[in-house]
């Protein structure tokens, strides 16, 4: 329920972003990311040692939205990027991505 509120919350918080524009130059594609046991996992550990949360099940409550832009104009290819539990490349190879 959490995480469907958050998807919710997110899609209103873009539609009234863009909304101002006088043409729209965007489109919201649901393609959620594979939540998995690793994931899971890493997404406690960075809760309890980035935000001192200690927690059972990795949920938050969101208090505000950011909206991050790609250079990678391809979904396809950003989703392949951004779905593993790990990002590899420049990146820490531990880098968690929530």
């Amino acid at each position: 329920m959490q995480i469907k509120l958050s998807r919710i919350s997110l899609i209103l918080a873009s539609l009234l972003a863009f909304s101002c524009s006088p043409k729209a130059t965007f489109r919201i594609i649901d393609k959620p990311i594979n939540w998995n046991a690793e994931r899971e996992q890493l997404s406690l550990q960075y809760l309890k040692e980035r935000h001192g949360l200690e927690k059972t099940e990795a949920t938050i409550e969101p208090r505000m939205v950011v909206v991050h832009w790609t250079a990678i104009d391809n979904i396809e290819v950003t989703f392949d990027v951004f779905n593993p539990a790990t990002l590899g490349g420049r990146r820490i190879s531990r880098e968690l991505v929530i």
